[in-house]
């Protein structure tokens, strides 16, 4: 639905799933696309790839990158909730979290190892947590109950109105890159240069965006 309309009868789309029940799920709900099981930090990715978009750590020789967004994780909440101690305004500090009850939703294992690195950023690695597969069970979970769920930033935007929620910021350091990367070899062919700019222009609006490709190879 968010690919733009000039181009999506001529894309396919390749989609990479570290975790097998995921990869099994992606088949299911996109038929069409052809979903490999396997990690993505050492999957091939030939010249006959336009684009690869999403939370990358790529190294490959000959691969480059740009990053489209940066997205932040946040706490979402019942509207009553209160944590342990006053919060100042709706940022949420990391003794606070320690003793709240936590849940995460991680549709991939790619969002999992997202979420949990986060956790270890707080000092929080070895809490526990409720885990759950799929973010549609989220909203009900929380307004029901005094967990709290850490989210990205745009999925709580888009439930908590809806669902009487309350959002809470979380302390520094927990945001991820969405990057899009492409082969080296069309770095400047116009069809592939137009591409990369119907993407950015999906992406980019009022998101922190960089223009000037990097070799993946230096991100590491």
């Amino acid at each position: 639905a968010l690919v733009p309309e000039a181009i999506v009868r001529a894309t396919r789309f390749t989609g990479i799933e570290a975790e097998g029940i995921s990869a099994r799920i992606a088949r299911l709900l996109f038929p069409d696309a052809r979903i490999r099981h396997e990690d993505f930090t050492r999957a091939a990715m030939p010249a006959g790839f336009d684009l690869a978009i999403g939370m990358l750590q790529a190294d490959h020789q000959g691969v480059l990158g740009e990053l489209l967004f940066r997205e932040h994780y946040v706490a979402l909440t019942a509207r009553d909730w209160q944590p342990a101690t006053p919060a100042i305004g709706r940022r949420l500090e990391r003794s606070q979290l320690s003793r709240a009850a936590l849940a995460l939703a991680a549709p991939t294992a790619s969002l999992l190892g997202s979420v949990q690195r986060v956790l270890e950023r707080l000092d929080l690695g070895g809490a526990n947590c409720v885990r759950l597969r799929h973010y549609g069970a989220v909203p009900e979970l929380v307004r029901g109950t005094d967990l709290v769920a850490i989210v990205p930033q745009m999925f709580a935007d888009a439930v908590a109105a809806r669902h009487d929620l309350r959002v809470w910021q979380l302390p520094d350091g927990t945001s991820y890159d969405v990057m899009m990367v492409w082969h080296q070899s069309v770095n400047g062919d116009p069809a592939q240069r137009w591409l990369r700019e119907q993407v950015r222009h999906l992406f980019g609006q009022g998101r922190i965006a960089a223009n000037e490709p990097v070799d993946c190879a230096s991100l590491g």
